[in-house]
């Protein structure tokens, strides 16, 4: 429950500063899956139950995740880390 919270609240974050959908989509399947790990401590919902909808959430999410690349991709846009500096800068002698 403390990792599902933790990734609500980054992409909720995220959601609130990017302009991209498959975050909002991402961060209600997020606040769904929070939402069951509430309902299983309050109600007296089944374990099965519980996995099954926490699976299928998960689910939405990583479909959400592989969408948003798939849209970058399609839209002939570059990858985000494409401009990142991957080595250690090293003072010139």
């Amino acid at each position: 429950m403390i990792e599902d919270s933790l990734a609500l609240t980054v992409f909720g974050w995220l959601t609130f500063r990017r302009d991209r959908w498959w975050l909002f989509v991402a961060t209600a399947a997020l606040a769904l899956t929070v939402l069951v790990h509430v309902l299983t401590i309050v109600t007296d919902i089944s374990w099965d139950a519980a996995v099954s909808a926490r699976v299928g959430l998960g689910l939405v999410t990583y479909v959400a995740l592989l969408a948003g690349v798939g849209e970058r991709w399609l839209a002939g846009e570059r990858p985000a880390g494409d401009a990142a500096i991957w080595r250690r800068r090293r003072p010139a002698s």
